[in-house]
């Protein structure tokens, strides 16, 4: 993929922004702007230099389309039209699903997820270095998740990091459709509209009426069509 010197960039057909880059699919080519910290660029490079103009990301398999992109603090993530995720950046909590190793990967790799279903649904959270998790629904219905887990937003029930996804079970006649995520906290709606949110809540992010974080996904709200999250903050709609 070459360099792309002109801006604005056109035919985009997917874009997403974090912290301080942005990331884009113009006519089929995925390209980044701004600040590459720990390589969220994913050109390649561990400069931490300012790309004032869009540059292309390397490394994703050539002829398959990418669907969806995905920005977090200093992670990025594209989900392609096979179902394959790939994601880079930071890794020091098992960002990327792979291991913690490398630290930083400056281009994308894909996540290896047990279950061999393609992936149908993501996302990716994290205000900080220190933290950063994934969520992902496959087409078999399964809910995965990976990262940091320090305030219980993968919602297993602990707060031990995992640095490759680990399959997450909603409560019991809970099915997930839309899935969302904060700087450490996270979010779903079930079939019903219900609301349901787990992790962070010390700001008041879990919903429920008191400042406290869980461990375990709670119900939060009803009659939810839509639902939208950055780093300490939330809104539903319905």
């Amino acid at each position: 993929m070459t360099r792309r010197r002109n801006c604005p960039l056109t035919d985009v057909t997917a874009l997403a922004g974090a912290a301080q880059h942005a990331v884009y699919d113009a006519a089929g080519i995925v390209e980044t702007c701004g600040k590459n910290a720990d390589g969220v660029a994913g050109t390649g490079s561990h400069s931490r230099t300012l790309a004032l103009t869009p540059e292309a990301v390397t490394g994703l398999p050539a002829g398959v389309r990418v669907t969806q992109l995905y920005t977090a603090f200093n992670n990025d993530g594209a989900l392609l039209a096979n179902g394959h995720y790939y994601d880079w950046g930071y890794n020091a909590s098992g960002q990327l699903g792979n291991g913690k190793a490398p630290v930083i990967a400056a281009r994308p790799v894909r996540v290896t997820i047990p279950d061999t279903s393609p992936v149908t649904q993501v996302a990716l959270g994290g205000s900080t270095k220190t933290n950063g998790q994934t969520l992902v629904v496959l087409t078999d219905g399964t809910l995965w998740a990976w990262g940091s887990d320090s305030s219980g937003q993968l919602g297993d029930g602990s707060t031990v990091s995992q640095d490759k996804p680990e399959k997450i079970t909603p409560p019991p006649g809970v099915t997930y459709v839309t899935l969302a995520e904060g700087g450490t906290t996270s979010y779903a709606i079930d079939t019903d509209g219900n609301v349901w949110a787990w992790g962070l809540g010390q700001g008041g992010q879990l919903g429920i009426g008191r400042q406290a974080e869980s461990l375990i996904p709670v119900e939060a709200d009803g009659g939810a069509v839509m639902i939208s999250s950055t780093a300490n903050d939330v809104v539903v709609a319905g």
